[in-house]
């Protein structure tokens, strides 16, 4: 991620420090000396590069600990009317004023279309997906060619894992739809219809998240998938943490942080977001 100016806090540094607060609370302890290999004390250094730590409560392994059950793991984690309103709000007034430019990118996919044969299918592209353990269409413009498409549903494969290699890639997907995500655009219709939030672990295809869920990691079935995410924003970190630690962190938060601690939340990764379209890094994995 890009250095941040003096004073500034990043979001997942915000939530590392309040994980670590809301555990001394709990347990009615006080700030001590941290002790080398403390977890908290990974926790409160964590701004140092920039790492987007964003763990479970007091846990320095909260994949393993919510594999095992040793964390909250209720049906589901509740809809809150303010997280709804923001999901709202936002992608309403994104996708008004994001209408010249999906105009603008139907304009460019047309005339690749009518330029390379091979480019040539459908403008969407649709996926099952997995959200609040419901499955839906996830909406993306299409940045694959079809032949590549065709081969992926004949093997039983995934066009996500497919998009990794730009060989497959159509030449809008790759000279201007992944680089700056653009693809994703049209998902500001499934936030809109509630199917996702702004905010939450991404939508994997069903296949993925059941074998996910057979490892013990269920929580892509217990919370909203998301537009962003924690995992998205810290892409290009020099220091990365996993992705399933960082989504298991979201998930802790949105059962246990108020509903305006949450906000401020999704308000600073939604920020954060901004800066990595800007980057144009799309193509990078």
């Amino acid at each position: 991620m890009q250095e941040l100016g003096a004073g500034s806090i990043p979001p997942e540094l915000e939530v590392a420090r309040a994980l670590d607060d809301a555990r001394d609370e709990a347990e009615g302890t006080e700030d001590e000396e941290p002790q080398p290999g403390d977890p908290g004390e990974e926790l409160r250094r964590g701004a140092a590069g920039h790492r987007p730590i964003l763990r479970a409560a007091a846990s320095a392994d909260p994949v393993t600990e919510y594999a095992r059950g040793m964390t909250s793991r209720s049906d589901l984690v509740p809809r809150r009317a303010s997280k709804r309103l923001l999901d709202v709000t936002v992608s309403a007034v994104l996708l008004a004023a994001a209408a010249p430019l999906f105009a603008a990118l139907l304009v460019v996919i047309a005339l690749d279309m009518l330029v390379v044969a091979r480019d040539r299918g459908p403008f969407l592209f649709r996926e099952r997906r997995v959200s609040r353990g419901d499955e839906f269409d996830v909406l993306k413009l299409r940045t694959l060619r079809v032949d590549v498409l065709d081969e992926v549903r004949r093997s039983g494969g995934h066009a996500r894992l497919a998009e990794r290699d730009p060989a497959n890639l159509t030449w809008a997907g790759r000279a201007v739809l992944k680089r700056w995500y653009l693809d994703e655009l049209p998902q500001l219709l499934n936030v809109l219809r509630g199917e996702m939030s702004l905010v939450g672990p991404r939508p994997w295809p069903v296949e993925m998240a059941e074998r996910q869920a057979r490892d013990g990691l269920d929580y892509r079935y217990r919370i909203a998938a998301g537009w962003t995410g924690p995992a998205q924003v810290s892409k290009g970190s020099p220091d990365p943490v996993s992705y399933a630690t960082l989504d298991v962190g979201y998930v802790e938060a949105c059962r246990t942080w108020s509903s305006w601690r949450l906000l401020r939340l999704d308000l600073g990764l939604l920020a954060e977001t901004v800066r990595v379209l800007a980057r144009g890094e799309g193509l990078r994995f």
